[in-house]
């Protein structure tokens, strides 16, 4: 049985097997981070790492915004464009560090590259406004 979509012949059958290909691609279940058994848990462990370690470090960069916002709204401007810098430094240092491991170890390299960084801006933002963070 051929159906007709947008005036082409549209097989359920073939449907059905696309369908199933893709659902294939996506994960049984999430990785168990405690102990990584192969490298693809590896890399979504590592990625579920730094995903963490950015959530913290927006939490305090946005902290950081509202003291400047209340204290020296002068300031933000030359802020924002302190982080954005900072945040093109960081990908691409860890985008490059990634490709020294041109393999299935590459996510891994730049993921745990990206916490690091993310994890030392953390401690880094409250020590630029060491007054104002209180």
């Amino acid at each position: 049985m051929t159906l007709k979509m947008f005036g082409y012949g549209f097989s359920p059958v073939l449907g059905a097997v696309c369908a199933s290909l893709c659902f294939a691609a996506l994960p049984a279940h999430a990785a168990n981070c405690d102990d990584p058994q192969t490298q693809v848990e590896i890399n979504d462990c590592s990625q579920a790492l730094y995903e963490k370690a950015d959530k913290e470090l927006n939490v305090v960069y946005k902290k950081a915004l509202e003291n400047l916002k209340a204290k020296n709204p002068e300031r933000i401007e030359a802020f924002v464009n302190i982080q954005r810098s900072w945040i093109k430094f960081r990908d691409l240092n860890c985008q490059y560090a990634a490709i020294i491991y041109n393999g299935s170890m590459g996510p891994t390299v730049r993921d745990r590259c990206l916490k690091t960084l993310s994890e030392e801006r953390t401690k880094q933002i409250p020590k630029l406004f060491f007054y104002q963070l209180q």
